[in-house]
């Protein structure tokens, strides 16, 4: 049998109960001394019995450095004292009692046979209720097994010992072993009922760590994704601002350098716009994080947060904006608001950098738990076929934001027709 280490709240348990325990004996022996008498005389060995018990097993678990040093064998040390006190006491009641009833009522005349009953029933009764708290224990801390040799144990010490001085009496013998068995028959239940409902109980906690473990995975998962596009998300943002115009400055560059020699004015216009270029390429990269540096929607929230970004791109490429936004879009997580906003974000700046455009029109609509946008320009557009595309940071980096959120994208366009960009998800409640 293994044993297990107990914890401080099944000690304290056990202690208040021996406590209880103590008080109730003292209580008892204090009532045998104040009134004297032949019914009082029953109960003063088991009281004292009680007595010494209790307080012994009350100190024992009061011990700290005791409990260190046993481990895993000072519960079953205390059980096993909490078992055969009750049970030395109700074999010393019994012994008590049959004596008086064979010398009764010649030499007792205060003991009755209905005084006898009463007291062997009160006895039974007690003995129940006291071994009651140490089969719980036993129960909740050991396997079925354990509990059903704990009850047998305790079954034959209470059956066999008061035997021995019953006298052969066929009365006694029935009256013994039928109160036993009834006891052993109702505790065995009892442990069965409880060690089930324990196993239950940590079966379901260890579920409940096999899920939150689970969990922990996918959150990790999730941070591991969550990581992985906002590496993509800087990609996308420094290749349409750092990277556009350091390309475009090194191949300015190296025409300077080859116009230094024949053709200096020429080469020196173009310095002066490789000058220029830098400049532009500088505020883009400064705006660009800001803008990662910004908390738009936390601020404005996603309605105030568009319009705000449309209307700074319009002024900044001179576009005609027209914009249908409705009051409130209520309802939407945290992760669909930012990833409409980039998505938004990202076509304005593919039409203002590449597009050519002189109107841009934006509707965001919501109809029960559908959402629609819908951006339109009159630019110059680009091919449109399987691969088109391929290499194009931002197309791409919009599809995989559409994708993340349950949404379906479609991007039409042709050269010379513009391009028009439409969104529709689903909002799950």
């Amino acid at each position: 049998m293994q044993s297990k280490y107990p914890g401080r709240e099944v000690i304290t348990i056990f202690r208040v109960f021996i406590g209880i325990r103590l008080l109730v004996a003292l209580n008892s022996a204090a009532l045998i001394y104040l009134r004297p008498g032949t019914r009082f005389q029953l109960f003063e060995t088991s009281a004292l019995v009680a007595i010494g018990e209790t307080l012994l097993l009350l100190v024992y678990l009061s011990l700290p450095w005791l409990q260190q040093r046993m481990q895993a064998w000072y519960l079953p040390v205390a059980l096993a004292g909490a078992t055969l006190g009750p049970l030395v006491e109700n074999m010393l009641l019994l012994r008590e009692l049959i004596q008086m009833a064979t010398l009764a009522p010649a030499s007792q005349p205060l003991f009755t046979v209905e005084f006898g009953r009463q007291l062997f029933l009160a006895g039974q009764f007690q003995l129940s209720i006291l071994l009651l708290v140490p089969l719980i224990l036993v129960s909740w801390l050991y396997s079925f097994r354990v509990t059903v040799l704990y009850v047998l144990a305790s079954a034959l010490f209470d059956t066999a010992i008061p035997l021995l001085f019953s006298g052969g009496n066929d009365f006694n013998l029935f009256r013994f072993t039928g109160e036993g068995a009834l006891r052993s028959l109702i505790f065995l239940f009892m442990g069965y009922l409880i060690n089930r409902l324990v196993t239950a109980q940590k079966r379901q906690n260890e579920e409940l760590a096999e899920a939150n473990r689970r969990l922990a995975d996918y959150a990790t998962t999730l941070e591991q994704l969550a990581i992985s596009h906002e590496r993509n998300r800087l990609a996308r943002e420094f290749h349409d601002t750092l990277a556009h115009t350091l390309s475009a400055l090194a191949v300015q560059l190296e025409a300077v350098e080859a116009l230094q020699q024949t053709q200096p004015e020429k080469a020196r216009a173009m310095l002066h716009q490789s000058l220029d270029m830098t400049r532009n390429g500088l505020n883009e990269t400064r705006r660009a994080i800001q803008a990662l540096r910004a908390a738009p929607l936390e601020d404005l929230g996603l309605r105030g947060a568009v319009e705000a970004l449309a209307r700074s791109h319009a002024e900044r490429f001179n576009w005609q904006l027209h914009l249908e936004l409705p009051e409130e879009l209520g309802g939407l997580s945290h992760e669909i608001e930012h990833s409409l906003y980039r998505i938004i974000e990202e076509a304005l700046r593919n039409v203002g950098q590449h597009a050519g455009a002189r109107r841009v029109d934006l509707s965001l609509k919501r109809e029960g738990a559908r959402l629609e946008l819908i951006l339109q320009d009159d630019g110059r557009g680009f091919e449109d076929h399987p691969g088109a595309s391929d290499g194009r940071f931002g197309l791409m980096g919009m599809r995989e934001r559409a994708a993340g959120m349950g949404a379906t994208l479609q991007i039409i366009s042709a050269p010379g027709r513009g391009t028009r960009l439409e969104l529709a998800l689903e909002v799950k409640k």
